[in-house]
């Protein structure tokens, strides 16, 4: 009886991590139309990146990918919204030297926005 009941303990503790998983390894596709700096280190050339939510952060932090290599993550900060975003759209800042910084992303579906900078934004 008490294995009985260790195992489903022990089941449902499992189902709850991967649940939990699933839900900090949500990803989706961005596409970035100009050469765009994400971070200080990090510049992307125009074209579409998978982006997910980094699961061992001890802070958030945005991965870029294109395929299944990462390509870099950045320090973000997560902002609620009130709703559902409708579509998908990156917030760049006005060009300097032909590279414009990512200061900002909604994702089709999620309710936050994921702030790169601290400048303010404009499409």
């Amino acid at each position: 009886m008490r294995i009985n009941i260790l195992k489903s303990a022990a089941t449902v503790a499992a189902v709850m991590l991967l649940a939990a998983g699933l839900a900090v390894a949500k990803s989706s596709n961005v596409n970035l139309m100009y050469r765009s700096k994400v971070s200080n280190g990090l510049t992307l050339k125009p074209g579409n990146y998978k982006v997910a939510l980094m699961p061992n952060a001890q802070k958030p932090e945005l991965g870029f990918y294109e395929g299944r290599k990462l390509v870099g993550q950045v320090p973000i900060k997560l902002v609620p919204a009130s709703r559902k975003f409708a579509q998908t759209e990156v917030f760049y800042s006005a060009p300097h030297n032909n590279v414009r910084s990512v200061q900002k992303i909604e994702m089709n579906g999620w309710k936050r926005a994921f702030v790169l900078g601290n400048t303010p934004q404009s499409r």
